[in-house]
C-alpha cells in the first residue's frame, strides 16, 4: 500500500478516536498571507484576495473544517494562486467548484471526500494538480467529472486518475472549449445562457477574463441561440461563424468586438438582439440571409458604431434593406427571393434553409455565364427541388454554387445542361432519372462530393469533362445506351479506379476497369486511381487523348506492338513513371504527350521504328533533326546532339532540375514553350545558327540572370522570356531583330536591354520603359577558333601575329601567357563560360590598345577593369 493510501486511511482512524473540532463556530478569518475567508449563513464559503492558500498537512488545522457540514458552496476568486492540500476535504454538501484561471497549483487531497462533489472545473489550462497519486479528488461523488479545455493538464489528470473528462458549460447542454490559439468552440445542443457585463446585475461569460485572447468563436451545428452579452469585449475577435441551428442573437452579444470587420449572418437566424454590434469599430460588412429577421428594436441600434462604411447585404424587399434604409446605412442585395429561370419555369429560394424550388413546365434558360444566373456561384443555396413538368436543367444554372449538397430531379428532365453544376463542391449525391438523355460538358465538373455515380440507361451522350476534377469518384456505371463520351470526361477524378460498361453497350467496353472502344482499338480511359503497372491489350492501335492523364500512381505502362499512335497529352501528370518504352509501330506521338511526368527519366524507342528515335533518353525524330521531347525527370546538364535543327515546342517544359543546357550550331529555331519552367538553368547560350525564339520558349525560367542573342536571331515570340524574374542584362546583336509583344513580361523592373544604337532593340526598350544601352560590334575576326574547341592551353598563342580574335562558347579554360607577346592584337572577345583569366594571359602586350569583348557580369569584365583594359559589351 503507497504512501497516500496509508495517510488516508491513517487520518479517516483519527477521527473516529480525537475530536478534531472543537473550535468555535467562526465564520471568517485568513487563509494566507493575502487570502481571506467568509462562510455565510447560507452556507456559501468565499476566498478572496490575491496570493497562495495555507497548505494544511492535518486536515483538523484547517480554519472553517468544524463548519464543513455548514458549507453548500465554495467561491474561490480570481486571484487565488495555489488551493491548499486538505483545503476542503471532507465537505461533503458541495455539488461543484468554479476553479478559475489564476489557480496555478491544486494540493493533495484538496477535495477528498467530497462526497457530493459531483463536478469540477478547471479554467487554467496548465494548472498542476496534485502529485503522481491523484487523490486530489479523492472518493468524491460516483460518477465525478472533470471539466477543462481540450488539450490541458485538466484533462491528463482526468484520463490517469480514471474521472470523466468533458468542457465546461455555458448552457444547460451547451459546453465550451478554449484552445491555446484563441479559438472558443461553443458545442451541444440548445440555447446558450444569457449573461451580463452591467452591473448590478454582473455576472460575464465564463470566458471573459479570456476575452483579451480569444481571435475566433465557432458556434457548432445543435447550438440554438446566442446568450445576451456572451462575446461583449472580446477585442480581439476577428472570425466567427455561426452555426445552422442558430435561431437568435443576443443583445450586447457582440458588443465591443474591435476587430470583427466582417459576418455572415446565416438564413436560420431570425432575432438578432438590440446592441448585439455595438462598437464594433471595424465591422465594415455584415450578410443576413433570413428575408424576415427581427433586427433589433425601434432605436436601430443594432450596429451602433461600427465603422462608417458599412454595408449590409440581403434579399431585395427584405428586412435588412428596411432596417438600413431606416438607421442610415448602405445597402447591398444578394439577391431576389424568387424569379422566372425559364418561359414558363420560376424560382423561389427559401432564405432560413437555403432550399431552392423551381417549378413550372418545359425547359430552364441556359445563362452565358454564372453571374447571369441567378443561383450562379451562391453560397447561400444548399439543396435544389425541381418539380415535374420542368424538362431541363439550364447551362449553367448553378454553377459554382459550392454550398449545395443535394437536390431532386424529376422524370420529366431530359438533360443536364453545360456547366450545369460546375464547381459544386459540396454536392455529396445526385440521382440522375431515367428520363435524362444526355449530360452536357463540364456538366459537374469539380464536384469532390461525389463518390459514385450511375448513369440511367436512358443517356446516350456524356459531354466532354463532364465529371472532370470530380476528386472523389470511385466508380462509374456507364449503360448500355451510351453512344458518346467527350473528351476528358474523367479527367482529374484522382480516385476513379474503375469504369464499368454494360454488356450490351455497342459503342464502348471496359477492360479491368478502363474504358475502350466496342472493338477495343482505342484505349480512351485508364482511371487516374490505377495503381503499379498497367499493360494495354494487343489489338489496341491507339491510346487516346488525355489516356492517361493525372494517373499519378502508375509506375509503369506496358505498351503493345499493335499501337501505331499515341494522342496528346496521353500520360499527362503522370509523375509515378520513370521510364517508358515505345514500340517501331508507333508512328504518331501527339504534342504534350508526356508533359508534367516529372519522374521520367528516359524513354527509349524500338530500334525498327520508322518514325523516332531515342538518344540518352530523350525523343527525337527519326532523323534527329528535331528534339521533341527531353524527359522531365532529367537532371543536372543535357547536351543536345549535332544534327539537331530544331528544338520543338515544349521539348524542354517543366524540367526543373536541369541546370544547364547545350545547343549545338545545328540548331535553326527553339520552338513555343521549348524551356518553359525550367528554373534550374542558369545559363543557355544560343548558337549564331539559330533563327528564332518561339513564344514563351524561356518563360518562367527565373534562374537565367543574362542572356546574349545572336546576330542570326530574326524574331522573337511573345513572353519568350516572360517571368523570368532574375534576368538582369538581354544582349541583342541583331539591329532588326522583330519582337513580339510582351516579350519580357513579368522580368525585373531592372532589366537592361542592350543593343546597336538606332536598332530595333533601342525602339521596343523605349517603347515599353525599359534601360538601354548600346554595344559595339567587333570588328571582323583576322583567326577563327574551331567551335568544338574547350580549352585554350598555357602559351598556346604565345607570339602570334593575330589582331581580332573570337573565342566561342565552348572554351571554359584559358591558360598562362595563352596570347603573351601578340602585339598585334586590338580585339578579343571572352565568353562567359571562361569563369578564371590567368593574370599575365596578355604579357607584352600594349594594353591601351586592346578591348576585350564579353558579356555584364562576366570574369572577362571583372579581368579588364582590373587590369586597365578597355572593356565592351558584346
Amino acid at each position: 500500500m503507497n504512501r497516500k493510501m496509508w495517510m488516508i486511511l491513517l487520518l479517516t482512524a483519527l477521527i473516529v478516536v480525537i475530536s478534531c473540532g472543537t473550535a468555535a463556530a467562526d465564520t471568517g478569518g485568513t487563509c494566507g498571507a493575502g487570502l481571506n475567508w467568509t462562510l455565510t449563513d447560507t452556507g456559501t464559503l468565499t476566498i478572496s484576495g490575491t496570493g497562495p492558500m495555507e497548505d494544511y498537512t492535518d486536515y483538523c488545522t484547517v480554519p472553517w473544517y468544524s463548519r464543513r457540514d455548514d458549507i453548500e458552496s465554495v467561491v474561490i476568486g480570481d486571484g487565488v494562486t495555489c488551493i491548499g492540500s486538505c483545503a476542503f476535504y471532507g465537505c461533503g454538501s458541495i455539488t461543484s467548484v468554479i476553479i478559475p484561471r489564476s489557480v496555478i497549483k491544486i494540493g493533495y487531497l484538496a477535495f477528498a471526500y467530497c462526497s457530493g462533489l459531483t463536478e469540477a472545473i478547471v479554467f487554467n489550462r496548465t494548472t498542476l494538480i496534485g502529485d503522481s497519486e491523484y487523490d486530489v479528488f479523492y472518493r468524491c461523488a460516483p460518477g465525478f467529472m472533470v471539466r477543462g479545455f481540450t488539450g490541458s493538464t485538466a484533462e491528463i489528470y482526468a484520463g490517469n486518475a480514471g474521472h470523466s473528462f468533458t468542457n465546461p458549460k455555458c448552457g444547460t447542454d451547451v459546453t465550451f472549449d478554449l484552445s491555446a490559439d484563441g479559438k472558443l468552440t461553443i458545442s451541444g445542443t440548445g440555447p446558450m445562457a444569457d449573461y451580463s457585463t452591467s452591473y448590478p446585475n454582473y455576472s460575464p461569460a465564463p470566458w471573459y477574463s479570456w476575452r483579451q485572447v480569444i481571435e475566433a468563436i465557432v458556434i457548432e451545428d445543435g447550438v440554438t441561440r446566442i446568450g445576451n452579452h456572451a462575446f461583449d469585449g472580446c477585442s480581439n475577435l476577428e472570425f466567427v461563424t455561426i452555426g445552422a441551428d442558430v435561431t437568435g442573437i443576443g443583445y450586447y452579444a457582440f458588443c465591443g468586438c474591435g476587430l470583427l470587420d466582417h459576418l455572415t449572418i446565416p438564413g436560420n437566424v431570425a432575432e438578432i438582439g438590440y446592441c448585439a454590434f455595438e462598437n464594433c469599430s471595424l465591422l465594415r460588412e455584415v450578410r443576413i440571409y433570413n428575408s424576415g429577421a427581427v433586427i433589433g428594436d425601434s432605436e436601430y441600434d443594432v450596429f451602433l458604431n461600427c465603422s462608417s462604411s458599412l454595408v449590409l447585404y440581403g434579399w431585395s424587399g427584405s428586412t435588412a434593406e428596411t432596417y438600413a434604409e431606416t438607421a442610415g446605412i448602405l445597402f447591398e442585395s444578394v439577391g431576389d427571393l424568387s424569379g422566372q429561370c425559364g418561359d414558363e419555369v420560376y424560382w423561389m429560394i427559401d432564405p432560413r434553409t437555403g432550399t431552392v424550388s423551381i417549378i413550372g413546365s418545359g425547359p430552364m434558360w441556359n445563362y452565358t455565364s454564372s453571374s447571369a444566373s441567378p443561383f450562379g456561384s451562391s453560397k447561400i443555396v444548399s439543396s435544389v427541388d425541381i418539380g415535374s413538368g420542368v424538362t431541363s436543367i439550364g447551362e449553367r444554372a448553378f454553377y459554382g454554387c459550392e454550398n449545395l449538397i443535394g437536390m431532386t430531379i424529376p422524370n420529366s428532365v431530359t438533360s443536364i445542361g453545360e456547366d450545369a453544376f460546375f464547381g459544386c463542391t459540396g454536392l455529396t449525391g445526385v440521382t440522375i432519372p431515367n428520363s435524362v438523355t444526355s449530360i452536357g460538358e463540364w456538366a459537374f465538373y469539380g464536384c469532390t462530393g461525389l463518390t459514385g455515380m450511375t448513369i440511367p440507361n436512358s443517356v446516350t451522350s456524356i459531354g466532354a469533362s463532364a465529371f472532370s476534377g470530380c476528386k472523389n469518384l470511385t466508380g462509374v456505371t456507364i449503360p448500355n445506351s451510351v453512344t458518346s463520351i467527350g473528351e476528358d470526361a474523367f479527367f482529374g477524378c484522382e480516385n476513379l479506379t474503375g469504369i464499368q460498361v454494360g454488356s450490351g453497350n455497342a459503342a464502348y467496353t471496359s477492360v479491368n476497369g478502363a474504358l475502350y472502344d466496342k472493338q477495343k482499338t482505342v484505349l480512351i480511359v485508364c482511371p487516374c486511381g490505377k495503381t503499379g503497372s498497367f499493360s494495354i491489350p494487343d489489338g489496341v492501335t491507339s491510346i487516346g487523348a488525355n489516356a492517361f492523364s493525372d494517373c499519378k500512381n502508375l509506375t509503369g505502362v506496358t505498351i503493345p506492338n499493335s499501337v501505331t499512335s499515341i494522342g496528346k497529352w496521353a500520360f499527362y501528370g503522370c509523375t509515378g513513371l520513370t521510364g517508358m518504352s515505345i514500340p517501331n509501330s508507333v508512328t504518331s506521338i501527339g504534342t504534350d504527350a508526356f508533359h508534367g511526368c516529372t519522374g521520367l527519366t528516359g524513354i527509349q524507342v524500338g530500334s525498327g521504328n520508322a518514325a523516332y528515335t531515342s538518344v540518352n533518353g530523350a525523343l527525337y525524330n527519326k532523323q534527329k533533326t528535331v528534339l521533341i521531347v527531353c524527359p522531365c525527370g532529367k537532371t543536372g546538364s543535357f547536351s543536345v546532339p549535332d544534327g539537331v535543327t530544331s528544338i520543338g515546342a515544349r521539348a524542354f517544359y517543366g524540367c526543373k532540375n536541369l541546370t544547364g543546357v547545350k545547343l549545338p550550331n545545328s540548331v535553326t529555331s527553339i520552338g513555343e514553350w521549348a524551356f518553359y519552367g525550367c528554373t534550374g538553368l542558369t545559363g543557355v547560350t544560343i548558337p549564331n545558327s539559330v533563327t528564332s525564339i518561339g513564344a514563351s520558349a524561356f518563360s518562367g525560367c527565373t534562374g537565367l540572370t543574362g542572356m546574349s542573342i545572336p546576330k542570326s536571331v530574326t524574331s522573337i515570340g511573345r513572353v519568350a522570356f516572360g517571368y523570368c524574374s532574375g534576368l538582369v542584362y538581354v544582349l541583342v546583336h541583331n539591329a532588326e531583330t522583330s519582337f513580339d509583344s510582351d516579350v519580357f513580361y513579368g522580368t525585373s523592373p531592372g532589366l537592361i536591354l542592350y543593343g546597336l544604337g538606332g536598332s530595333t532593340t533601342q525602339a521596343y526598350a523605349g517603347a515599353n520603359g525599359y534601360i538601354f544601352r548600346t554595344i559595339t560590334e567587333m570588328d571582323t575576326p583576322d583567326f577563327t577558333l574551331p567551335s568544338r574547341l574547350t580549352r585554350i592551353e598555357a602559351e598556346a598563342f604565345s607570339g602570334a601575329q593575330m589582331t581580332v580574335v573570337y573565342i566561342p562558347d565552348s572554351v571554359t579554360f584559358l591558360g598562362s601567357r595563352a596570347f603573351a607577346n601578340c602585339t598585334r592584337l586590338r580585339q578579343i572577345r571572352i565568353p562567359a563560360a571562361i569563369t578564371a583569366i590567368p593574370p599575365d594571359v596578355f604579357n607584352n602586350i600594349n594594353r591601351s590598345n586592346l578591348t576585350i569583348f564579353g558579356v555584364p557580369g562576366s570574369a572577362a569584365e571583372t579581368f579588364a577593369n582590373g587590369a586597365g583594359i578597355r572593356f565592351e559589351i558584346e
